[in-house]
């Protein structure tokens, strides 16, 4: 199996992130994505190895990765001092698939770059990459937040400041909306909400839970309905002009495939 994909990057990443049992190996130069710090949590968690290697640019201080290392993630750092500068993008899962190309994980690859990713199952290619992987932990740093802040930013990836900030003020709005539910009379479990946001992210918890369609309604925007109060709604909210650069067309269409079925017009 080799196949090249050059859209929808990040949702080839996390299949593969799912599908893996026992062992993910990664290295890439710059990592900002929580949705799939969160998915790496999740395996980690359930007790598959995870391994990461990032370059010490500046770019890698935007993700708190302590809730990572906590379940046993391990994270190292290849210093600039080594006499070269990372550049490497690929990742092993459970020695069987590789994953490599031009794609940092970041929020800029994602939703500004043309990028392109290799998923293959050839032998000799994981092997090679396999051992790529070994050499470099030979000459890697423990991950330590001051090893990255006090570096030059170079070759900085430049819209990341912006897609950071609007990732807040949709989680910031998105909380805002739980509360106004709530006050409204929707019974909704504000702490299994709040553990999803902040896990995978706004972006990455909104996927999760738009993600199925029509054809399946989650009890949460039928709780929603009733009260009359579907503006609340994630599927409302991430149909706003400004936040749809963070979603796939596919996602935003079953957003609005919902709440239609639900009577609801009034898009943002």
């Amino acid at each position: 199996m080799n196949q090249a994909y050059f859209t929808d990057i990040r949702s080839k990443i996390i299949n593969n992130i799912d599908a893996a049992k026992h062992e993910i190996l990664i290295c890439v130069a710059w990592f900002t994505s929580k949705e799939i710090l969160g998915k790496l949590i999740d395996k980690s968690e359930n007790g598959c190895t995870v391994k990461i290697i990032i370059s010490d640019h500046v770019e890698n201080k935007r993700l708190n990765f302590k809730k990572y290392q906590e379940k046993k993630g391990s994270i190292n750092i290849l210093s600039t001092n080594s006499g070269k500068f990372l550049h490497d993008k690929f990742a092993i899962f459970d020695n069987k698939t590789i994953i490599i190309g031009s794609y940092n994980w970041t929020n800029s690859a994602e939703y500004y770059n043309h990028e392109y990713i290799v998923l293959s199952a050839d032998e000799l290619l994981v092997r090679q990459f396999s051992a790529r992987f070994r050499s470099l932990e030979k000459i890697v740093q423990d991950y330590k937040i001051e090893k990255l802040a006090t570096l030059a930013a170079f070759d900085s990836e430049s819209h990341e400041d912006e897609l950071e900030k609007l990732e807040k003020e949709l989680l910031q709005e998105l909380i805002e909306a739980i509360d106004l539910s709530l006050e409204a009379g929707a019974k909704v479990n504000k702490s299994t909400i709040l553990d999803l946001l902040y896990r995978y992210g706004a972006v990455g918890a909104s996927k999760r839970l738009v993600k199925d369609g029509a054809g399946k309604m989650q009890s949460g925007l039928i709780k929603m309905f009733e009260i009359q109060r579907l503006d609340l709604t994630f599927e409302n909210i991430i149909l706003k002009p400004k936040y749809k650069i963070l979603f796939s067309k596919d996602l935003l269409e079953k957003a609005e495939e919902k709440l239609q079925k639900l009577g609801y017009k009034k898009f943002n």
